[in-house]
């Protein structure tokens, strides 16, 4: 069963298959779609259900925890969650992206910070890791608020658009996020 986490502001819960209009509306947005990897443009509505379809599979299948970012009020904003989970090796990817109108709030910093407390103290992950493209430095700001450390830059990884990209790589290890609790 995914969980359900919640902040001050926000609420990191499963996806239903009553969030596929909005999650279309959100995903169906260039800028949105210009940076992240996986996100086709457009974004029709058969992806947001499709996907929505799956996210039981990959949790339980533990490859992936996908969850809806909604305000406390219920509006989705976007999505984060844990990809390319290992058990064997407990790490898994923070993977997230929030709608453009929602950006320059400090919703993504919230939510990646109680998901990494999350996979930290309640799954016992070891390491947590994130990658960006070098041309998003909000998102690598993301990563760095939520205590991760800047591990390289990844040339040529992802093609996009027909263009190489260089993905930024950020990683935090369990022991540096429970030290900050022992400063």
């Amino acid at each position: 069963m995914l969980p359900t986490l919640t902040t001050p502001r926000l609420s990191l819960r499963p996806f239903t298959v009553a969030d596929a209009n909005a999650l279309q509306q959100l995903a169906n947005d260039p800028l949105v779609t210009d940076t992240t990897a996986t996100l086709p443009y457009p974004y029709g509505l058969h992806h947001a259900e499709s996907w929505i379809a799956i996210h039981d599979d990959l949790y339980a299948s533990g490859r992936a925890m996908p969850l809806a970012v909604t305000t406390r009020e219920g509006e989705l904003l976007g999505t984060m969650g844990f990809a390319a989970l290992s058990w064997m090796h407990q790490r898994a990817a923070l993977a997230y992206w929030i709608g453009s109108a929602h950006w320059g709030r400090g919703y993504a910093t919230e939510a990646a910070g109680a998901l990494v407390a999350y996979g930290f103290a309640d799954l016992k992950l070891q390491r947590i890791w994130a990658e960006c493209f070098t041309r998003n430095p909000a998102s690598a700001r993301v990563l760095e608020k939520v205590g991760m450390r800047y591990e390289g830059c990844l040339r040529n990884e992802f093609l996009k658009h027909g263009v190489f990209e260089d993905m930024l790589r950020y990683g935090l290890l369990a022991d540096e996020w429970y030290a900050q609790f022992d400063a």
